[in-house]
């Protein structure tokens, strides 16, 4: 079994947590707002349109509300439309928020938030791939057009 990965740096635990803990996911979604009505994947859609200021500026409302306006694929977003419609290099720090805003993350006493949508990521950036797993070694391959339809079924599919 894999080591657990180490905490969410905005305090995200999985759904099932505050369950077990006898916790209200109810209670910290009240920090989102009327925003807090929407399920986790809607609310990351629609900060998906939000640009980096905007972004930051949901950041600083409420534990809840850093937690989701920090998703790292909301600011891979928009350092690559930042970086890319300007043709400029750009060099990656430790996360994709720190590469667009330019400052680290200051270390900022999280509360428990409890998603799904946000922890699940994480968990899989930090997890030990499976054995075995790693590289191509097992696949066979072939080049395009080297086998017929019945040579390729013969082979893979029998």
């Amino acid at each position: 079994m894999d080591a657990a990965p180490p905490p969410h740096p905005y305090g995200v635990e999985p759904s099932g947590n505050a369950f077990a803990r006898g916790e209200s996911v109810a209670a910290w979604r009240r920090g989102l707002g009327k925003i807090g009505a929407f399920d986790d994947a809607t609310i990351l859609s629609l900060l998906g349109w939000l640009d980096a200021p905007a972004l930051c500026a949901v950041c600083v409302a409420s534990s809840a509300s850093r937690a989701f306006a920090s998703f790292e694929d909301l600011w891979r977003n928009v350092a690559l439309c930042r970086f890319g419609a300007r043709g400029e290099a750009m060099t990656y720090r430790n996360c994709w928020k720190e590469t667009v805003v330019g400052a680290r993350r200051r270390d900022v006493a999280a509360r428990r938030v409890y998603s799904d949508a946000l922890y699940h990521p994480h968990r899989l950036a930090h997890a030990t791939p499976l054995a075995g797993s790693t590289g191509l070694g097992g696949c066979a391959r072939r080049r395009p057009g080297a086998l017929t339809m019945r040579e390729f079924v013969d082979e893979f599919e029998r």
